[in-house]
């Protein structure tokens, strides 16, 4: 029976179950197709949309590039327009700077020609502005070589000379060369003048002397005195007092101190003092009043140990009976004092007395 039952349903049902898997699916082909042609449209629809966006990104895109490259090109433009302009504003400025110069240079040729107003102002220009110009220090330089060589005792052509050597290495090396070697030329000759102790004075006042020339400067200040002798000086300083003074300069005596079991000079606590030279002593005046006779002078020089800071120089004083002195003074009033203090104390001076100057002490006994 189960076998039976088994035929029947081999024979009978299995056929019908197809026919009907394939009837339904016959019914549904035709949605199946609809619903099938609908996700096609929709993923070409999607595709197209795809599409669109792309392209519509890369139409940005290269709106963007063309906008940026429009702003480099305008920038660009901008920049090379702002170079001209600079250029050609550095062009007009560089002519009014040389022709600037060029008066300049005209009115320190005719310097003592000029108003006592107009040489002050000339001291205190502002010469940076006259970096623009070519080749200033091969213009400048015969100018400031004719002052040091025929004034170098004018104070205001010394200040003009001083600025320029203090903005403009070139010129200070250009004039420190030159001052060697007028100096070693001097040296060497017999008959020296006031001029060339001005020289002297101004080349020590302008800072051109290292501790190894001071000796080459001292030979020449020696030289001179012994040769001309020593005027005294105008002074009308009480101090004074109708006796002929024969130099005045200002000077900081300096302690020296021990530290550690080390010699250090107490440069925080100098006091400023006026020297005066006498013919028989010489005396500081400050926050006190000392004088020193020459002929207890012992020895007198320059410390070499110490480095020269804003042009000065320690100067050592050793007297008899007496502490030793330290002067922190300037070039020039350090090396004509190593010069007069010495020979002022072996009598080694001819004293000239000019008639002003006795005319001075005359009035002055008198009164």
């Amino acid at each position: 029976m189960n076998i039976f039952l088994m035929i029947v349903y081999i024979v009978v049902w299995t056929p019908i179950k197809y026919i009907g898997l394939g009837v339904k699916w016959l019914v549904g082909y035709p949605a199946r197709k609809h619903k099938a042609e609908l996700e096609l449209e929709e993923e070409v629809r999607r595709a197209a949309q795809r599409k669109l966006q792309e392209e519509q990104r890369a139409a940005q895109r290269k709106l963007q590039e063309e906008q940026r490259a429009a702003q480099r090109k305008l920038q660009e433009e901008q920049r090379v327009a702002q170079r001209k302009l600079q250029e050609e504003q550095r062009a007009a400025q560089e002519i009014q700077v040389n022709g600037e110069f060029d008066n300049y240079l005209k009115e320190l040729e005719i310097f003592e020609q000029l108003s006592q107003m107009r040489q002050q102002q000339l001291t205190r220009m502002r010469i940076l502005k006259f970096e623009l110009v070519k080749k200033v220090p091969r213009r400048l330089f015969p100018v400031l070589q004719n002052w040091i060589i025929s004034d170098p005792a004018n104070d205001l052509k010394v200040q003009i000379i001083k600025n320029w050597c203090n903005n403009n290495l070139s010129i200070r090396t250009m004039l420190l060369n030159y001052c060697r070697e007028i100096a070693r030329n001097k040296e060497s000759a017999s008959d020296l003048t006031e001029l060339d102790l001005q020289f002297c004075r101004m080349v020590l006042r302008l800072g051109f002397v290292s501790y190894s020339e001071i000796p080459t400067y001292e030979s020449i200040i020696r030289k001179y005195y012994l040769g001309m002798g020593i005027i005294p000086i105008k002074c009308d300083d009480l101090l004074i007092n109708g006796r002929l003074c024969f130099f005045k300069a200002p000077v900081r005596i300096v302690a020296q101190r021990q530290l550690n079991g080390n010699l250090y000079y107490d440069m925080d606590n100098a006091i400023d003092f006026s020297f005066y030279l006498f013919s028989d002593q010489f005396e500081v005046l400050g926050n006190c009043h000392s004088c020193y006779l020459l002929s207890n002078l012992v020895n007198i020089q320059i410390d070499s140990q110490v480095k020269s800071s804003e042009n000065c120089f320690m100067l050592l004083i050793t007297l008899r009976n007496c502490s030793s002195l330290n002067f922190w003074c300037d070039a020039y009033t350090a090396v004509s004092l190593l010069v007069l203090l010495p020979l002022m104390a072996t009598n080694k001076l001819q004293v000239k007395v000019d008639y002003d100057t006795e005319k001075i002490k005359c009035n002055k006994d008198n009164n």
